[in-house]
């Protein structure tokens, strides 16, 4: 997946650049440029502790799982994964991480009152992400890594942790990460009920299977077309994506579960295995969704009706419809291979 290729990027260029940099402090002490040397080692000690590396490497192990292969290779990536908690508290961002954006050079010129006509906060497809943000996704690889080594103690511990920080982050998390959170509460409940074995865990089956089931539901276009438009771009598209991802992360619990020999592994497999039919056909129909009806609605519905962008629109579309076609081709392209790739992996995973 061309995402997963620009964060396995970003992974390398972190990674990389000690020895990069360790090569510039070669260069400066040879050619006797002293002065260089404490920017270099500056540099490095800002990259290796850097917040946006950490974010970075924590995101390509997630989209680990979604990579070709079978189930015992991924939950051995989670066995081996290194999942050490992220410092997210403000003392932690002023001591021990570094923000390293050049805020100086990236100016922004509408005035702070004016927030409604601010073009970042409008354009944003979710909410600014806090510190919550930056838990949730420590805290999820933890949950899997103590699942894939049959640690319960841990499971049940970082579980909680998770729902509270979910709890307490209302809104400054997306709706597509409180549903990420609930399912993976769901399956750690469901391992560490399956692995007790004196408590009954149908009731968390259920949910989880609702809560993928609910995610996947593909409504049928209306005659307002620019409405399901807009619900494609902000909720069908994103909910898709992360229905995969903790139906991936079932299986993972499912194959340990089986791996153990624990007698609730088979009640498990029977749920997940009519989940993944039904979920396949609603790919399916949001495949074809796509295909048939929203390729055209993006040529007519690009912009939203509302008057924030009612005269760029009209001028946009009367000025500079190149621009519009292009934009019109690329968001059709980038949902298009990233359903496709979602069926691919709803098959491939059993």
């Amino acid at each position: 997946m061309q995402d997963l290729e620009l964060c396995y990027e970003g992974v390398n260029f972190y990674d990389g650049s000690g020895g990069r940099i360790s090569r510039g402090l070669e260069s400066s002490y040879n050619n006797e440029t002293y002065s260089n040397i404490t920017d270099f080692i500056e540099f490095r000690k800002n990259l290796k502790n850097s917040l946006q590396r950490k974010c970075t490497h924590r995101c390509a192990l997630r989209g680990e799982a979604f990579e070709p292969g079978n189930q015992a290779e991924i939950v051995e990536k989670w066995v081996e994964a290194n999942v050490d908690a992220i410092s997210y508290s403000d003392e932690a961002l002023e001591e021990k991480l570094y923000d390293n954006r050049d805020v100086g050079v990236m100016s922004l010129l509408t005035p702070v009152e004016m927030t409604k006509w601010n073009l970042e906060i409008l354009t944003r497809p979710t909410p600014l992400p806090g510190s919550a943000w930056i838990a949730v996704y420590s805290i999820i690889p933890q949950i899997m890594h103590y699942i894939a080594t049959s640690n319960v103690e841990h499971v049940e511990t970082l579980s909680k942790k998770l729902l509270m920080v979910a709890d307490d982050a209302g809104n400054s998390l997306s709706n597509q990460d409180h549903l990420l959170v609930r399912g993976v509460y769901q399956i750690a409940a469901i391992y560490s009920r399956s692995v007790d074995g004196s408590q009954s865990f149908d009731e968390q089956l259920s949910e989880l299977v609702d809560t993928i089931s609910e995610a996947l539901t593909v409504e049928a276009p209306d005659a307002d077309s620019s409405e399901t438009l807009a619900e494609m771009a902000s909720t069908t598209v994103r909910n898709a994506t992360v229905a995969t991802e903790i139906y991936i992360y079932a299986c993972s619990a499912r194959y340990v579960l089986n791996k153990q020999r624990s007698p609730s592994a088979k009640a498990v497999t029977l749920a997940i295995s009519q989940l993944r039919k039904s979920s396949l056909a609603k790919m399916s129909a949001l495949r074809s969704l796509l295909n048939n009806h929203m390729r055209g609605s993006i040529d007519k519905n690009w912009a939203t009706s509302t008057a924030t962008f009612d005269v760029p629109a009209k001028f946009m579309l009367s000025k500079r419809k190149y621009i519009v076609d292009g934009v019109a081709k690329s968001c059709f392209s980038g949902w298009s291979r990233s359903v496709k790739n979602l069926v691919q992996l709803w098959e491939q995973w059993s």
